[in-house]
């Protein structure tokens, strides 16, 4: 009888012990997704700076001016455009979506902008408006390595910055001739970075603290 209770306890420590193992398990998976993917999701999102290109919902985008009265429901879609293709005056018009993904408007047609053949995201204009710097993918994978690109607009040239993996945030220009990217550290952590938007040289680096130690 003795060894009977004892081998059922035994089962029940045993079962326990898995279930505890199996949780743990969950949680550090969970952890790890956090860390990887909804960490810098969250940084950016704290980063991202008041400048960037409007949104295509904006009430004071100019370019929806050109077009009719609730007419932004029936755009028609066009072939995606390499940004070089675009004019010097057009630039200025350029908007992006929610996902981040600049977009050309003109009579009617939106067209997806592109450089090297991948989408370009988050495209901001120096204060002078006379550079633009954008995102994108090399291997049109949005969850591998990210680069930075700066455009001289009067010589239309393009120069890439910066590159690193799917941890860098959001980016934003610091005067005319540097620009600042965040780099996800972990939680309420990002990495910075100073960089010479004309040269590509890093100029500094230092951490920034979103959420205070208690």
């Amino acid at each position: 009888m003795k060894i009977l209770i004892l081998k059922k306890n035994f089962h029940k420590i045993v079962s326990i012990v898995r279930s505890i193992i199996i949780g743990i398990t969950v949680i550090v998976i969970c952890l790890v997704i956090y860390e990887e993917l909804v960490g810098p999701a969250i940084a950016y999102v704290l980063e991202k700076p008041s400048n960037y290109v409007r949104e295509l919902e904006s009430e004071n985008n100019p370019s929806l001016s050109e077009l009719p009265i609730g007419s932004s429901s029936k755009l028609v879609t066009g072939d995606p455009i390499d940004i070089f293709e675009i004019s010097k005056s057009e630039l200025i018009k350029l908007i992006d979506n929610k996902k981040g993904e600049v977009l050309y408007i003109k009579d009617g047609v939106q067209r997806t902008v592109i450089y090297n053949g991948q989408k370009v995201y988050y495209l901001q204009f120096s204060p002078a408006q006379d550079k633009l710097g954008f995102y994108y993918y090399p291997d049109g994978n949005t969850f591998k390595d990210v680069v930075l690109v700066m455009i001289d607009i009067p010589e239309r040239t393009a120069k890439e910055v910066y590159q690193k993996n799917i941890r860098t945030s959001g980016w934003e220009w610091d005067d005319d001739k540097y620009v600042i990217v965040y780099y996800n550290c972990g939680t309420g952590c990002l990495y910075v970075y100073k960089i010479n938007a004309e040269t590509g040289q890093q100029e500094d680096e230092y951490h920034k603290y979103l959420i205070s130690s208690p």
